[in-house]
């Protein structure tokens, strides 16, 4: 089951948790090797940071538990990586984003910087 943890969000209501959320589910749905249909395929979690300091100026997004997958391209797990940084650099366009994997033999790293506005 694909999970992915969000960290160093600035404080949310539910409601804005909950578009982060679909967001992020689909943009996995969008890459179709994954097989992830809907939320029911995957896990997101919102870890609580123990420092408020900073937190929305910079957000990491880390995908674990890449499962039986391990067999697809680089490209493929790119254009994962991709597909979420876009969904919380939208809903953040001041944040850097970054969004990693880093699991058994999988290595991959994207960065977006915040919007220039």
């Amino acid at each position: 089951m694909l999970i992915i943890k969000t960290w160093c969000l600035p404080k949310l209501e539910e409601g804005e948790l909950q578009k982060l959320h679909r967001g992020l589910v689909a943009a996995a749905v969008a890459v179709t090797e994954f097989n992830v249909h809907d939320e029911n395929d995957m896990v997101n979690l919102f870890p609580k940071d123990m420092m408020s300091y900073g937190l929305g100026s910079e957000i990491v997004v880390e995908v674990a538990e890449v499962g039986p997958w391990l067999s697809h391209s680089l490209k493929v797990y790119h254009e994962l990586l991709h597909g979420l940084a876009e969904t919380v650099s939208q809903m953040f366009p001041r944040a850097k984003v970054h969004v990693l994997i880093n699991e058994n033999k999988i290595k991959a790293f994207v960065t977006r910087p915040p919007s220039k506005q």
